[in-house]
């Protein structure tokens, strides 16, 4: 048959359920690729290539919202539309000692 070179770019890459908001300064993410590609954020590379249908890898966060795009990688170096993360790192939230609230505080009568 005819051989066909790979232009057709890899799915979407998933990540798995994470909070809006976290008092960490990292948080473990996780998901699933398309076997046999590499998972990049924001343009570098996180994860490299490999024929795991699943990743996770934490990612450093600053203090703030932190936008993260995951896009996947084969080896044609054909990328995939990228997953976006938006994930708010607040040190005082949930701590509950003095400091601001991080969320608006019901006043009750």
């Amino acid at each position: 048959g005819m051989i066909s070179l790979d232009t057709l770019p890899p799915s979407v890459p998933v990540v798995d359920n994470y909070p809006l908001l976290t008092n960490s300064p990292s948080y473990p993410f996780s998901g699933s690729k398309d076997a046999n590609t590499s998972l990049r954020v924001n343009g570098s590379e996180l994860i490299a290539l490999d024929s795991s249908a699943g990743w996770n890898s934490p990612l450093n966060l600053l203090e703030g919202e932190n936008i993260f795009q995951l896009t996947s990688r084969d080896a044609m170096e054909n990328e995939s539309i990228p997953a976006e993360i938006r994930i708010t790192y607040d040190p005082s939230y949930g701590t509950g000692g003095g400091g601001r609230p991080s969320l608006p505080m019901l006043i009750e009568e």
